[in-house]
């Protein structure tokens, strides 16, 4: 009811604005459908970008938008990587489409991690001493694995890993680019 200050203040000094005067309980009234006018403009707000929207909000307006349905007990987070996914799936080409596509095949459903554990190179933005075509990417993706899971770990299922990654990539890469090298890093956590 933050709104019932603001409307008050604004009224001249001679009105009774009293908790309990008529002014008071007008103003008030007033000032509950202020408060649920502006939650509402603010809930259509966040609506606008998927990044923002949540909960219901997320798979009436994203899902149905892109005819994915959420999976059962999946967070927000990582069914707005599958929903990024779908859409880049769309729109590929970008960075941004390639690493949507790669990270749930690395278990990655932390949009903030992307640029981290997902690396996409080109001739114009190449680490020092590395050198590709002009129409060429290099994509270095960092595994996590625990520890205690690393045992799990064997040459058929990073062939397998790999091979997905590539499948990835090369669906949503731009036409005409070349994935030159694709490197994988299993960083023990």
């Amino acid at each position: 009811m933050g709104s019932i200050n603001n409307i008050l203040n604004r009224l001249p000094e001679f009105y009774n604005k009293e908790i309990g005067s008529n002014i008071y309980a007008i103003m008030s009234s007033l000032a509950i459908e202020v408060d649920r006018i502006y939650d509402g403009i603010t809930r259509l707000d966040n609506m606008i970008g998927i990044d923002t929207t949540t909960g219901l909000d997320l798979d009436a307006r994203w899902g149905r938008l892109t005819g994915v349905i959420r999976r059962s007990g999946e967070t927000d987070e990582q069914y707005r990587i599958r929903l990024k996914l779908r859409m880049s799936m769309e729109t590929g080409g970008t960075v941004k489409a390639i690493q949507y596509a790669v990270a749930p095949i690395i278990g990655l459903y932390d949009a903030s991690k992307l640029d981290d554990q997902i690396k996409i190179y080109d001739a114009f933005n190449l680490p020092p001493g590395v050198a590709c075509d002009p129409g060429a990417i290099i994509c270095h993706i960092y595994i996590p694995v625990h520890e205690d899971e690393i045992q799990n770990w064997n040459q058929d299922k990073l062939y397998k890993l790999h091979a997905d990654i590539k499948d990835a990539i090369n669906m949503n890469k731009a036409a005409g680019i070349i994935v030159a090298v694709v490197n994988l890093t299993i960083e023990i956590i």
